[in-house]
């Protein structure tokens, strides 16, 4: 077990930090991978704190401050999981609109989204521990003079808005995402006074418009207690270009959050 004393760097032990870039760079030994894995699933707090290393893994690549030859280290492991893509895309979309909101209550909220970045995937290790003991599918036979059709990429645009309480503070100007028009849209939005039984419907019109494009209902939401937000997907050639605003209603609460979307220049 470890010792609660040791000395943290940030939170963090140091020696888990640089032993969980080991891991997800394939730089272990195989008796040091199992040696990490086991204490892995049966120390809780070492469990916690790789956790938590994980996290500050994923944030400092996103915001481009590792070393080279640790993002570099790295890079391939992020790249191998939708779910650590995703939070690397939440953390620059939050920097994005830190720089067009200089206050410093949305600086705050870039921690919250974060923390619930990793809600969605507070245990991402725990696959690749099951991919090791899970044997691998007996390869299919095809026919040497048949060509089998490459899967199409699939590409999403993330749109990330904030639902707060301003007191009295001028509005920020509407933040603008570029979106394609083949691409699905995944429009997320923070709820900072949400609680975590609390259940959305949302809809979605173009400024002015007294109907609403889109309707969302019994949306449930996802994240860490102090950390939840509403997503939804908007499907491809949906989303035209312009201004909308996004409303939020549950018992006691209502939100309306304007935004505009732009396609690439």
């Amino acid at each position: 077990m470890m010792n609660k004393g040791e000395p943290i760097l940030d939170g963090i032990p140091q020696d888990i930090g640089n032993l969980l870039i080991d891991y997800v760079s394939n730089a272990l030994s195989a008796d040091e991978r199992d040696a990490f894995e086991t204490r892995l699933l049966e120390d809780e707090f070492f469990h916690r704190k790789v956790e938590e290393a994980e996290f500050l893994l994923l944030e400092a690549y996103a915001e481009d401050a590792l070393p080279a030859p640790v993002h570099d280290r790295v890079a391939a492991w992020i790249a191998s999981s939708p779910h650590h893509q995703r939070q690397v895309e939440i953390t620059r979309s939050l920097r994005r609109l830190s720089a067009a909101d200089k206050t410093s209550t949305v600086s705050r909220l870039r921690l919250w989204a974060l923390a619930a970045a990793v809600g969605i995937a507070a245990v991402s290790l725990f696959p690749l521990l099951l991919r090791r003991h899970t044997p691998p599918p007996p390869p299919q036979l095809t026919a040497t003079n048949s060509v089998a059709p490459l899967p199409l990429p699939t590409r999403e645009d993330t749109i990330l808005l904030v639902a707060e309480r301003l007191r009295g503070a001028k509005p920020a100007e509407p933040s603008t995402f570029q979106v394609h028009a083949q691409s699905a849209v995944r429009l997320q939005i923070i709820v900072r006074s949400a609680h975590a039984t609390d259940v959305y419907a949302m809809d979605l019109r173009r400024d002015g418009a007294s109907a609403p494009a889109m309707h969302f209902n019994a949306l449930k939401l996802q994240g860490m207690p102090r950390s939840l937000f509403l997503e939804v997907t908007i499907p491809p050639h949906t989303l035209e270009p312009g201004s909308y605003v996004a409303e939020i209603t549950a018992p006691g609460e209502r939100f309306s959050i304007p935004f505009r979307a732009a396609l690439p220049k």
